[in-house]
């Protein structure tokens, strides 16, 4: 009672600690009211680090982006629009609306509730957890089975018993008839006596108290356990399912390798700690006396609006795993900021797929740093910076890049480019092309959300416990089979998508 009063408390503690806020235009007004309250047709304002409340249609956007990753599994985030999707687009493909439970990460804008409560995505993924039959647990099944047994061999001993006093007493004619009816309620009561005797009353004490110790030991594993019985049914378990992103994965995009000077640097060091080494094939090389990789990681950590304070990222997840890479080197974003101060900024689009600062150097020329899509940036330099040196990109350095950048791609790594150029004192249209164009190339980066290093324990623990394990993620499917062979999950070449899985007929998907 004391183990299942508590997981209660705690639960309920954590719903209290979990109730968000929505904020509304109602008669013509900003208020906040909490987000039980919303209802269809509320006008939703959102903005960085908002929770979304209902399910809505987007009305108005600024770079608006949100983390799905709750919903769809999708660990990058989404950009919204205000274009018509089709009615049957996929939950991640559906750009114009926003969903319960999910976070906006950058921008602001304005949407209409259209659903609320379990008529939105997040409730139809709730109705389906609760209508789910509920099968009774491995240790009730063994339970009723060996009542069931014990069951039919008393009744049998007791009737066998019953039988052979009734025997002795007639048929051996041991006592006389006149008291034969005392005598057959004597074997009678025997019988009952053996059979009350047999059972085993102090077993459901003996099982819950051995399960309310399991439960505790779990609790100071911060495992809350609601059922005694859960305890046990872990020790049942033969199969488990897994979410990526955030469970498997630390949900925090890291860089992972770095490509310029026609190097490849691996990167160390997994989520937002500013702990890891860069390595080139295998051995560290100290980024102090590398002139090309210095540049590259500024450039990187200074064309961003993320924030960082040593151990969360503010903003862009995608930005903050660059400001964490230059941490690694030394190279603080702070410092950084106030030896190059920001002047413009050309801001990022989908359209463009690229984003612009610039900043005066300490020697009072301004320079503007440019990332964004490497084939964007590519197709806009004319330079490489090779061994501190810019030297003409040529047509085969070019193709060389592209083909790295595909190679790094089908690793599963998102890849940014990075390019800067010198700007002449006294620029006037910041907007003007001729900011983005003529730049030269600093190199690539690969990034990704990597796997906990507790995860591949995990799975290893499993694998030689017999449980098999299985990865199911919104992700890319190229990124989960990268994810799934680091953490050694990928034991045969079973990957399938959700199109492949509706398209199975019943008896494949039991091969399956």
């Amino acid at each position: 009672f004391v183990q299942d009063y508590r997981s209660e408390k705690a639960i309920e503690a954590m719903k209290k600690l979990t109730a968000p806020k929505a904020r509304v235009l109602r008669d013509g007004g900003e208020v906040i009211i909490p987000a039980r309250e919303v209802v269809p047709g509320d006008i939703l304002l959102l903005e960085a680090g908002d929770r979304v409340a209902a399910d809505a249609r987007v009305l108005e956007v600024v770079e608006l982006k949100t983390d799905e990753a709750l919903l769809t599994g999708e660990s990058t985030q989404v950009d919204k629009d205000t274009s018509i999707a089709d009615q049957k687009a996929p939950i991640s493909d559906r750009k114009n609306s926003l969903f319960m439970a999910t976070h906006v990460t950058y921008g602001r804008g304005k949407a209409v509730a259209t659903s609320t409560g379990m008529n939105t995505e997040f409730g139809k993924i709730a109705e389906l957890v609760q209508t789910m039959e509920e099968e009774e647990s491995p240790l009730k099944q063994k339970l009723e089975r060996f009542a069931k047994k014990l069951g039919i061999i008393i009744v049998f001993v007791s009737a066998v018993i019953f039988a052979l006093e009734v025997y002795e007493l007639y048929v051996l004619e041991i006592l006389h008839a006149p008291e034969a009816l005392k005598n057959i309620l004597g074997a009678f009561e025997t019988a009952v006596a053996l059979a009350v005797s047999a059972v085993p009353e102090g077993l459901p004490a003996v099982v819950t108290v051995s399960l309310a110790l399991g439960a505790r030991e779990l609790a100071k594993r911060n495992a809350i356990i609601r059922r005694l019985s859960s305890a046990e049914t872990l020790g049942a378990t033969t199969v488990i399912c897994s979410d990526k992103t955030g469970t498997l994965t630390k949900g925090e995009m890291t860089v992972r390798k770095l490509y310029l000077s026609g190097k490849m640097i691996d990167v160390t060091g997994v989520g937002y700690e500013p702990k890891g080494e860069f390595l080139e094939n295998s051995a560290p090389i100290s980024v102090k006396e590398s002139q090309d990789l210095t540049l590259l990681l500024r450039a990187s950590t200074l064309c961003t609006n993320a924030h960082y304070d040593g151990k969360n990222v503010i903003g862009d997840t995608t930005e903050g795993a660059l400001i964490v890479a230059a941490a690694k080197a030394g190279i603080i974003k702070t410092d950084m900021e106030a030896s190059y101060p920001r002047v413009h900024e050309v801001p990022f689009a989908s359209e463009r797929k690229r984003m612009t600062t610039i900043h005066k150097a300490p020697e009072g020329k301004l320079v503007a740093y440019v990332k964004g899509a490497p084939e964007t940036i590519l197709e806009r330099s004319t330079h490489i910076i090779k061994n501190g040196q810019a030297k003409k990109l040529s047509a085969t350095e070019r193709k060389i890049v592209l083909e790295i950048n595909e190679k790094m791609a089908s690793d599963a790594l998102r890849m940014l480019a990075v390019a800067y150029k010198e700007l002449p004192n006294g620029l006037e249209k910041v907007g003007d092309e001729s900011v983005e164009s003529g730049l030269t190339f600093l190199g690539l980066i690969g990034m990704m959300d990597p796997p906990r290093e507790e995860a591949k324990e995990a799975n290893l623990k499993c694998q030689q416990a017999g449980i098999k394990t299985v990865m199911i993620t919104g992700d890319h499917k190229l990124t989960a089979i990268a994810i799934a062979k680091e953490l050694g999950m990928l034991r045969s070449e079973t990957v399938l998508t959700g199109v492949e899985l509706d398209n199975l007929n019943d008896v494949d998907f039991e091969k399956i």
